[in-house]
C-alpha cells in the first residue's frame, strides 16, 4: 500500500518527537551543578510534551492513522485502545518529571528522565509494529 497522508503525518510526528526526545537526553546530560540545568531540562521536557501531544492528537484525530488502521485492519483495535491509553499515562508522565525539575535531586531527575525517554522508545517501537502489521503484512493463505 502506498503512504496515505495520515502514515506521512505520522512519520513527521515521529521525527519531531525523536528530535524532542534527542534535546531531553542532551539537557540531562549537561553538568548538574550549572544552575541552569534544572531550567534546561524542565524546558526540554515542555519541548517534549508538546511534540507528544501534537504527535497524539495527529494519530488520534477523526480520519487520523489509528482511524485508518482500524478501517483496514480491523484486528487491530484492541492494539490501537492500548495506545491509546499509554498515550495518556505518557503525557502524564513527561509533565509530572517537568514539574519536578529544580525541586528534585538532579540524579532522581535524570533517573526519570530516563524512564519517560525509555517508555517513548517502547512506545514508539509498538507504533511501529503496528503499522508493519497494519500495512506490510498479509495474512492470507496458508504460507
Amino acid at each position: 500500500m502506498d503512504a496515505t497522508r495520515a502514515l506521512e503525518a505520522a512519520k513527521k510526528r515521529r521525527r519531531e518527537l525523536a528530535e524532542a526526545a534527542a534535546e531531553v537526553e542532551d539537557a540531562a546530560a549537561r553538568p548538574k551543578s550549572s544552575p541552569d540545568w534544572p531550567v534546561a531540562v524542565a524546558a526540554a521536557l515542555a519541548e517534549l510534551d508538546d511534540a507528544f501531544r501534537t504527535h497524539c492528537d495527529e494519530v488520534e484525530a477523526d480520519g487520523g492513522l489509528f482511524d485508518e488502521i482500524v478501517e483496514e485492519a480491523p484486528r487491530l483495535e484492541g492494539q490501537i485502545s492500548e495506545l491509546r491509553r499509554r498515550h495518556a499515562e505518557i503525557a502524564c508522565e513527561i509533565e509530572r518529571v517537568r514539574t519536578r525539575c529544580g525541586r528534585l535531586d538532579p540524579d532522581d531527575i535524570r533517573t526519570q528522565v530516563a524512564s519517560v525517554l525509555g517508555m517513548l522508545s517502547r512506545h514508539r517501537q509498538q507504533e511501529s509494529d503496528l503499522v508493519w502489521e497494519a500495512y506490510m503484512v498479509d495474512i492470507g493463505g496458508w504460507s
